[in-house]
């Protein structure tokens, strides 16, 4: 967990070699902080979140015990069709869910995938931004 905190703490400390590309990523780690874009809650509310939760609280959001009970419902119930409600109990970390804000109740892998996915995707989009100004300041300049 803490290291997909440090992916952003390397970009933002790091990574910027010049003014304007540390600009672009100080406005990208500003726009990722911002509680107005749900597109990106899974850094607030997972990787940074969790993060504070696991260095700071020394607690972890994902249900550690050896069993966890869930329902397997058999058929289809958006369709009404629900033929069999089954209680079991998992062990052997066959699913350890979040009980945090993003992604409560998903397995805690399936959310650390779109944090994942999540720092991929962001991290694609500032090197696209950076290769373009790159190529803006190599063009030739016509007066």
């Amino acid at each position: 967990m803490a290291l997909l905190r440090a992916v952003g703490h390397v970009l933002l400390k790091v990574d910027g070699e010049t003014p304007r590309q540390r600009g672009l990523i100080n406005a990208a780690y500003q726009e990722w902080k911002d509680d107005g874009r749900s597109e990106h809650s899974v850094f607030r509310r997972f990787i940074e979140e969790e993060r504070n939760n696991i260095l700071k609280e020394y607690r972890l959001n994902v249900v550690d015990s050896g069993e966890v009970g869930v329902v397997v419902v058999a058929g289809d119930p958006e369709a009404g069709c629900v033929m069999d409600e089954t209680p079991s109990l998992f062990d052997e970390n066959l699913f350890r869910p979040v009980t945090g804000s993003f992604g409560a109740g998903e397995d805690a892998r399936d959310v650390y995938r779109k944090a994942i996915k999540w720092w991929d995707t962001e991290l694609s989009r500032l090197e696209s931004v950076v290769a373009g100004l790159e190529d803006q300041d190599e063009a030739p300049h016509r007066n």
